[in-house]
C-alpha cells in the first residue's frame, strides 16, 4: 500500500515539474569505471528534503542527479541513494513516505567501506 502511494505521489508531483539543466545524467555516471561513486537522485520540487551528507563521505565520488536524468535507475522513490563500484550498482537507500532518505552518513559510508575493502581480499 506504502509503494502505491509513493508512485501516486510521485507521478502526481511530476506532473508539475521542469527539468532542472545544471545537473549530471545517468549515462554520464556510468563512464565511471574505477572506484566507487554515491548518487543522490532527487528533484527540485523536493529540494528540502536532499541528502545534506553527500559532500561529507570519504573515499567515494559524489553526484547529485535529477530524477529527469535518471530514467534507467528505475527510481521509485526520491531521494534516493545509489552506491556503485566501477559502474556497477551494489547499494540503494530508498526515501521512505514522507519522501525522506532514512540512511544516514554512517549507513552509506560503511558500504563505501565494505566496497573498498573487499578489494583487498
Amino acid at each position: 500500500m506504502n509503494c502505491l502511494l509513493n508512485k501516486i505521489l510521485l507521478l502526481a508531483f511530476l506532473c508539475f515539474y521542469t527539468t532542472s539543466n545544471g545537473q549530471e545524467r545517468v549515462d554520464n555516471l556510468k563512464k565511471i569505471k574505477n572506484g566507487v561513486a554515491v548518487i543522490e537522485v532527487n528533484a527540485d520540487f523536493n529540494s528540502a528534503n536532499s541528502v545534506s551528507f553527500l559532500p561529507l563521505l570519504k573515499d567515494c565520488k559524489t553526484f547529485t542527479i535529477d530524477l529527469s536524468n535518471a530514467n534507467e535507475l528505475k527510481i521509485k522513490t526520491i531521494p534516493t541513494i545509489v552506491i556503485f563500484d566501477s559502474g556497477k550498482e551494489k547499494q540503494r537507500f530508498e526515501a521512505n513516505i514522507m519522501m525522506k532518505c532514512e540512511a544516514t552518513k554512517n549507513d552509506v559510508q560503511k558500504i563505501v567501506n565494505e566496497i573498498i575493502l573487499n578489494k583487498f581480499q
